[in-house]
């Protein structure tokens, strides 16, 4: 009896369930609710300041096809101000633009897209540095939207070490000559002072050249070298140092230039050390939308635009270059004879656009 009771009970449940899903609707679509999409990044070496101004969006359909919409995301009516003082009349005005320069092959609209702008000249000289607060106040269709950054400052001298040198005032050296022979230095130095209001830092090698081709055309070239990548607390008493061994420089050049039948020669240029660095929050949101290693796969979401309840960021970041020389006038170093003759960069056919050198262009073709 017990069992026939808990068949019948079980039917009915059934039936009752299915003949409801028959008479109701699931809407999965949720009441909308707009939210701020701020990107905007200040860099006081920039002649320009940039803030894209973007909300979120809803619909019936699939959102990608929203999404290559561009009224789906924008606000209508739009008052854009950064503000560098407490008084009122601290502020200078952002003025929209259209940029046509957008990949066509990302998920959103493209090519054209309005950014919002202000000249950096626009600004007070005076209050380009570590100790002023920025305020990005915005009137969006009545929506009130914050956010605030300290720059990231660039103005003093950061570059602590940088070794060995042919000759210290000009040439870099990733090459030596020992008892005659040429081998790499043990350990190129490269160490800098973290940057104040910034935590990540990436260091780089520029590296300059340009291709002769048999056309007679000329093509500049800028390789870019990976060097370092870190997260340091700001302050003048940080320092980040790494340390390669010098042949790193060519092996990156033989992995990454292709050989091509119709270069005739590539004569080398300079080197530019670079560090960029990403303010607090920048550095915040970047270690947040990193790949997630965790065994729950569940991505955390950080904002600091409208205390964290809007989606992207407001912040500022840096760039500080070095600009130093292979070589210096008159001289053959080590590190160039390795670029032109050595065992990964041979086949490249560099040389030196000096006259009168070892290696010099106006006599070197590679065929």
């Amino acid at each position: 009896m017990h069992y026939l009771n808990v068949r019948i009970l079980l039917i009915c449940l059934i039936s009752a369930v299915t003949f409801q899903s028959c008479e109701t609707e699931i809407d999965i679509t949720a009441p909308y609710k707009q939210i701020p999409v701020i990107y905007g990044l200040l860099d006081l070496t920039a002649d320009t300041q940039f803030v894209m101004i973007n909300r979120t969006y809803l619909g019936s359909g699939n959102a990608l096809d929203y999404a290559t919409v561009e009224d789906s995301m924008l606000f209508i009516n739009v008052d854009a101000r950064l503000y560098y003082g407490s008084a009122e009349t601290d502020y200078v005005q952002l003025d929209s633009i259209r940029v046509t320069e957008k990949d066509l092959d990302g998920i959103f609209y493209a090519p054209s897209q309005r950014v919002y702008f202000v000249p950096t000249a626009n600004f007070p000289s005076n209050i380009w540095n570590s100790t002023t607060e920025f305020r990005l106040v915005i009137t969006a269709d009545g929506q009130e939207i914050n956010a605030k950054t300290k720059l990231v400052d660039v103005s003093d001298q950061h570059l602590n070490d940088l070794r060995p040198f042919f000759n210290p005032s000009q040439a870099v050296s990733f090459a030596l000559l020992s008892q005659g022979q040429i081998g790499y230095v043990s350990s190129f130095k490269f160490e800098w002072r973290a940057f104040e209001n910034a935590i990540k830092h990436q260091s780089y090698i520029l590296f300059d050249y340009s291709e002769v081709r048999s056309d007679g055309s000329r093509v500049n070239k800028t390789l870019r070298i990976p060097y370092a990548v870190s997260d340091a607390p700001s302050g003048n008493h940080i320092f980040n140092s790494f340390s390669k061994s010098g042949d790193f420089f060519y092996r990156y050049i033989e992995a990454h230039i292709v050989a091509d039948a119709e270069v005739l020669k590539r004569e080398f240029g300079g080197l530019h050390f670079v560090i960029d660095a990403a303010g607090t929050d920048f550095s915040t949101y970047l270690n947040v939308g990193s790949p997630v290693s965790s065994v729950g796969q569940e991505r955390p979401r950080y904002s600091n635009v409208n205390n964290g309840e809007g989606i992207g960021v407001f912040s500022s970041r840096g760039h500080f270059s070095y600009d130093k020389f292979l070589k210096i006038s008159g001289t053959t170093p080590p590190t160039i004879t390795e670029l032109a003759t050595g065992q990964y960069t041979s086949q490249f056919c560099f040389c030196d656009p000096e006259p009168g050198s070892t290696f010099d262009c106006n006599t070197i073709i590679c065929q």
